[in-house]
């Protein structure tokens, strides 16, 4: 089966509107691969968001 563009972005829309952001910020502040430098958390965000997505659940 093909997804049609319109159908992943339904999908991404759907797992963005389901992630909580009081977790995520917690989650991202624990993360054990920030390493201080410029930027980590803004790295971190999308790196935990594709851990999440990984795994089927937000």
């Amino acid at each position: 089966m093909r997804a049609e563009p319109a159908d992943a972005q339904q999908v991404v829309l759907g797992f963005l509107d389901a992630v909580d952001a009081a977790r995520l910020d917690a989650t991202v502040l624990d993360r054990d691969d920030l390493d201080g430098a410029p930027g980590e958390l803004t790295r971190g965000l999308p790196a935990q968001l594709r851990d999440w997505a990984g795994e089927g659940a937000a």
